[in-house]
């Protein structure tokens, strides 16, 4: 038994979830979700949230929009380590970057046994992941942007002092 599309998206219905499917990616619903605390590069408190199901109905990713272009990052070697750090904090979230490109995001992967996924479950691993970016993301800013968290502070080239 496996998880379908259709089942997936009764269960965000049931949790008065809005959500998209679009056409040029059929496997892939999208939600949006206001944050207190996250911003986007243009200042939005919109975070969008991917919810992506294999072909065979049993993982279920949900992944963030990108969240820090590290091309751009004056401090990628200390926002890096403490996304790390982070990501062996956190239940089941990591940070990812899609195809070793500069883009990161955040991402929880869901193994679903035989075909069951709960609504509980679901509306768990949405709240940790919306959690994970809101709580973070001043903090994972600061470091961006400074090279610091806390009382750790680093040079422009990421190499700690």
């Amino acid at each position: 038994m496996t998880l379908t599309l259709a089942e997936l998206r009764e269960h965000l219905t049931a949790l008065d979830v809005r959500w998209e499917a679009p056409d040029e990616e059929p496997s892939i619903t999208a939600t949006a979700w206001e944050c207190e605390h996250y911003r986007d590069s243009m200042g939005s408190r919109t975070l969008f949230v991917f919810l992506i199901l294999d072909d065979e109905g049993q993982l279920l990713s949900l992944q963030t929009q990108p969240l820090f272009d590290l091309s751009i990052v004056r401090f990628a070697g200390p926002l890096a380590t403490r996304m790390l750090e982070l990501t062996s904090e956190r239940l089941a979230a990591r940070f990812v970057r899609e195809d070793g490109g500069p883009q990161v995001a955040l991402r929880i992967d869901l193994p679903i046994f035989d075909g069951q996924l709960g609504t509980g479950q679901l509306q768990f691993v949405l709240e940790q992941i919306l959690a994970t970016v809101d709580e973070t993301h001043t903090e994972l800013r600061t470091v961006a942007e400074r090279g610091q968290s806390g009382g750790f502070q680093s040079d422009p080239a990421g190499d700690a002092p």
